[in-house]
């Protein structure tokens, strides 16, 4: 700005950090928030993407028998009991449970949906149209609240699309 002056303070320092303690916790899964199974494996969940068996099911590869092994034992043994989840959950599976979560990749949706749109015979207003309801589930699913009644509310509007009918 023209009135304003243009004095530019330089400040150096030199502080140096006392090192209290070097123990590690992970998460704090204790806490009074955190006190039933369901915020705790929730929480989990999210905070720990990097998993090998959450990031497989973000990212839409296939788990091992080591992976579903994996989460049984954080969810089931960690976190608490097998009881415990099925209190919460019902006998929902473990993949369908974390992908609720997580959600979906966007890049891996469309990776898995182009394969298909290859083989199809669809025009462009129609390949156009599935790769907008893809993004457009990608991005809505990440910031809808996830309930059993998901699909009755998502597939409803594109039941009736004209474009797709054969």
């Amino acid at each position: 700005m023209k009135y304003i002056p243009h004095i530019t303070v330089k400040y150096e320092t030199d502080f140096t950090d006392d090192i209290l303690n070097m123990e590690w916790n992970g998460a704090e899964l204790d806490h009074d928030e955190l006190a039933n199974y369901r915020e705790k494996a929730e929480y989990y969940v999210r905070e720990h993407q990097e998993h090998d068996a959450i990031a497989k099911l973000k990212t839409n590869r296939p788990l091992t028998e080591k992976d579903i092994k994996s989460l049984e034992e954080i969810l089931w043994s960690e976190l608490g009991a097998r009881a415990d989840y099925e209190k919460e959950y019902g006998k929902k599976p473990l993949g369908e449970f974390v992908r609720e979560i997580v959600g979906l990749d966007m890049k891996a949706a469309k990776e898995a949906f182009s394969a298909y749109l290859e083989r199809a015979d669809f025009d462009s207003r129609q390949a156009e149209l599935l790769r907008g309801i893809v993004t457009f589930l990608c991005i809505q699913l990440t910031f809808v609240q996830r309930r059993s009644n998901i699909n009755k509310t998502i597939h409803k509007p594109w039941k009736s699309c004209i474009l797709l009918k054969r």
